[in-house]
């Protein structure tokens, strides 16, 4: 892995980072007071605690950080404020399905990145003391957990209600 595939390959995540600490953001307002919410206070907590990580690494390869995927990941997250979730101005159990499944989709990529610098670049002495083992066994603590909230979240959006009995 060249330092300039390196450098651009964390600047994706640097952009999708930006997006996945908005949206946990949004949904933690939308279910603060909830197990949900109380989750999503020590996601964000792990997600700000990587892209610090990414930054520092970015910094020690000597490179800049995309102001544009940095934006990108910030409009996008933004933009999918739009979709339509049968409801126009609430909130409802299916946005909160949209948003889990798409944290989770963010939280796999995360995962896969520590495990790629993990085997890549383990033994470069620009990364001493970052340790990738680590982040990449919170990212995954953190997405089994999100699987859990995420069933939940979806047996409540799809629940099959009983009515005088009949289905």
């Amino acid at each position: 892995m060249s330092d300039a595939y390196l450098t651009t390959y964390l600047n994706d995540h640097l952009g999708a980072s930006v997006a996945g600490i908005e949206l946990a953001r949004r949904c933690h307002s939308n279910n603060a007071k909830s197990d949900l919410g109380t989750f999503l206070e020590e996601l964000l907590l792990i997600l700000e605690e990587n892209q610090v990580k990414i930054r520092k690494l970015l910094r020690r390869l000597n490179s800049g950080e995309s102001e544009l995927k940095k934006l990108g990941g910030w409009a996008l997250e933004k933009v999918g404020r739009l979709k339509l979730n049968n409801s126009l101005f609430g909130y409802t159990s299916l946005a909160r399905v949209i948003e889990l499944e798409a944290l989770l989709a963010g939280l796999k990529a995360q995962s896969a990145m520590w495990s790629v610098l993990q085997k890549q670049r383990s033994d470069d002495e620009r990364f001493a003391g970052i340790d990738f083992e680590r982040a990449r066994k919170l990212s995954e603590e953190m997405l089994e957990k999100m699987e859990d909230h995420h069933s939940i979240a979806a047996e409540k959006a799809f629940a099959v209600r009983k009515i005088s009995g009949q289905v």
